[in-house]
């Protein structure tokens, strides 16, 4: 496993012990780390398929999704979504210059979606 994975995983764990375990799932320190979890697992990814683009030249996955019940659908570039993560990543776009990875779950009933692409910029999208 990466070092990068591994900082990952603790700092959501910290921001999840933080929010309580008593809180209901509409609290805002929740919903917070929940958010925080998937802009990590964003930012994972980008990192990997920077390395996958570097060793092959292109991007990977066009149209690959991956949540906590196919963790492993992104093995291809190393990443492993972890068991407890609400968020759904799918690959919308990999071709050999660019990418863009988008992340959806409801939370506090209202659903959330946010994107990242190849030049590592983190987008909430409506």
């Amino acid at each position: 496993m990466s070092k990068f994975y591994i900082f990952a995983l603790l700092l959501v764990v910290v921001l999840l012990g933080c929010s309580g375990a008593d809180q209901s799932a509409d609290d805002p320190v929740d919903n917070r780390a929940r958010l925080a979890e998937a802009q990590i697992m964003l930012k994972q990814i980008h990192s990997m398929q920077r390395v996958y683009h570097q060793t092959t030249g292109e991007y990977w996955g066009q149209g690959v999704t991956a949540s906590s019940s196919d963790p492993h659908a992104f093995s291809q570039i190393g990443v492993e979504v972890p068991p407890t993560c609400n968020f759904t990543f799918t690959i919308t776009r990999a071709s050999k210059d660019r990418f863009e990875v988008e992340a959806r779950a409801v939370v506090s009933g209202k659903l959330r979606k946010l994107s990242i692409d190849q030049s590592g910029m983190l987008r909430p999208l409506s």
